[in-house]
């Protein structure tokens, strides 16, 4: 079961980063990838804000470090 709220809230987080050119601070949102998000929904948010082609599958965790791996290169 998928928490709604949670989920929801980790894709405005990244709609307000990308909105505010705020990568360098992906970290303080590090403890919203938890168990009970809708990783399907969050690589969609992902992939609409940052990248069409970024695909993932896998746990929140998981997810947190790809796209700390995505953020990484797009800012190099």
């Amino acid at each position: 079961m998928f928490s709604d709220y949670q989920t929801e809230l980790l894709k405005e987080k990244i709609k307000l980063m990308k909105l505010y050119k705020a990568e360098n601070e992906f970290y303080r949102i590090k403890g919203l990838f938890i168990k009970g998000i809708n990783v399907e929904e969050i690589v969609k948010t992902f992939q609409e804000e940052y990248d069409t082609t970024f695909n993932f599958k896998g746990t929140p965790k998981q997810l947190y470090k790809k796209i700390e791996q995505q953020l990484t290169k797009k800012n190099s």
